[in-house]
């Protein structure tokens, strides 16, 4: 990503998309994994704790960078629309 892009990037997720917190079907998605975390994590011993924590963080690193690739994508097709 261009900085504009990078600082638009950073815009949307500070100022917009905390809305998406707000939607009904975020807060349910949002609980049942939480819930489901929660139960899984009692079964797990110490050792597999510590990898289900390296997972889950790597798991979201991911997500963000897919985030990034749909919103770089989606910048490069509106570009494309203007020319």
């Amino acid at each position: 990503m261009n900085e504009y892009q990078k600082c638009l990037f950073q815009y949307i997720i500070e100022n917009k998309f905390s809305d998406l917190r707000d939607r009904r079907d975020y807060q349910t998605a949002r609980d049942a994994v939480q819930e489901a975390e929660e139960k899984l994590w009692e079964t797990l011993t110490d050792q597999q704790k510590e990898q289900f924590e390296q997972y889950t963080d790597r798991s979201a690193y991911r997500s963000w960078i897919e985030l990034e690739q749909m919103f770089q994508e989606t910048m490069t097709a509106c570009q494309s629309l203007k020319a």
